[in-house]
């Protein structure tokens, strides 16, 4: 008979054997016949016969030592914890509080890497180590942290919008699941009354969101703004969080996260008529011509049209050109009123 166990791998050896610390401290040096040899500092399993002798054992205290060295050793710069298990990032998390930031996974749900996708996401991610970390944990650190920088407003105002993709040709790791619950559960303890929520998107409306510089969850309240006829742009969420730009443009926050939850059967659907629109916008505005959007002035020299006012008399006409074409879809109905 044989028992299997789990050790840290803390020497190899080109002869086919590896030294490994296992829980309770012991040193052990086992025979290891697969082709690929472990890297040091990762776990693995391996078989013990029942009754066979441990090759050397140390005591307990010294043990230790060594495992505490080894793990400093291993720590990268800033990370907090030792990374074991698989490293490839297959699923990414997006958080949009103001603070927006995505997180990159690997498939036990483990946080591989952090980016700050604005001034105020990176420097949120500067102020803790979470690399390493499992995801709920993770979000509920960073639910923490805005609060305490006064991200976080009570209210209506206060909106946590999270997302959640898988990469080409993976899975959403289990792991995920719980994360909504777990931020409730923070804002609960922090005394902080907000709207979460945590929507599902594929791969390629994380790309769309990238391509025009904002965060996922932006790229989807930018798309239920225009369907809902407001006046707002990829520009008004880079610069701001979602409720005040949404506020800004005279709609309700909350509201539209609501319907995004509706939505998300219809995100793919939403998603090509913004891109067609989009292309429609892109091509007028090289033109010069009527219902080019609130162009900058250096968009104006690019195109050499006139004052975006001079054209429009001051009005955008691109949401109300989306509203049009909101009400229809595959089947010939409408959608109802919000």
């Amino acid at each position: 008979m044989t028992e299997k166990r789990k050790g840290l791998v803390m020497e190899t050896s080109p002869k086919g054997q590896i030294t490994v610390i296992t829980p309770q401290g012991e040193f052990q040096q086992i025979p290891w016949t697969d082709s690929e040899v472990p890297q040091v500092g990762s776990e693995v399993e391996y078989c013990l016969p029942a009754a066979g002798k441990r090759l050397y054992a140390w005591k307990i205290m010294t043990a230790i030592a060594a495992g505490i060295i080894l793990f400093i050793l291993l720590l990268p710069a800033g990370s907090g914890l030792l990374m074991t298990g698989p490293r490839e990032v297959v699923a990414y998390i997006g958080i949009d509080i103001n603070p927006s930031l995505e997180l990159g996974l690997n498939n036990k749900g483990r946080v591989l890497e952090a980016l700050g996708l604005n001034e105020e996401g990176s420097g949120l991610l500067q102020r803790m180590n979470i690399i390493g970390v499992p995801v709920r944990e993770a979000v509920a650190m960073i639910a923490k942290e805005a609060v305490k920088e006064k991200y976080i407003a009570s209210g209506e105002d206060g909106i946590i919008l999270i997302t959640a993709a898988a990469g080409d040709g993976q899975a959403l790791p289990e792991a995920i699941g719980g994360i909504e619950q777990k931020v409730a559960e923070v804002l609960k303890e922090e005394n902080v009354s907000a709207q979460v929520a945590m929507l599902e998107i594929t791969a390629e409306m994380r790309e769309a969101a990238r391509a025009i510089g904002i965060s996922p969850g932006k790229y989807i309240i930018l798309m239920e703004a225009l369907e809902e006829g407001m006046e707002i742009t990829a520009d008004n969420l880079k610069k701001s969080s979602i409720a005040q730009a949404v506020r800004e443009a005279g709609g309700v926050p909350g509201r539209l996260v609501a319907r995004a939850r509706q939505d998300r059967g219809r995100f793919k659907e939403m998603q090509e008529r913004f891109e067609e629109q989009q292309q429609v916008w892109r091509e007028r505005a090289k033109e010069g011509g009527p219902g080019t959007v609130k162009q900058t002035d250096e968009q104006r020299r690019e195109t050499g049209g006139e004052p975006a006012e001079k054209r429009t008399e001051g009005k955008d006409y691109r949401p109300s050109e989306m509203k049009g074409r909101a009400g229809q879809n595959g089947s010939g109905g409408q959608r109802g009123k919000r």
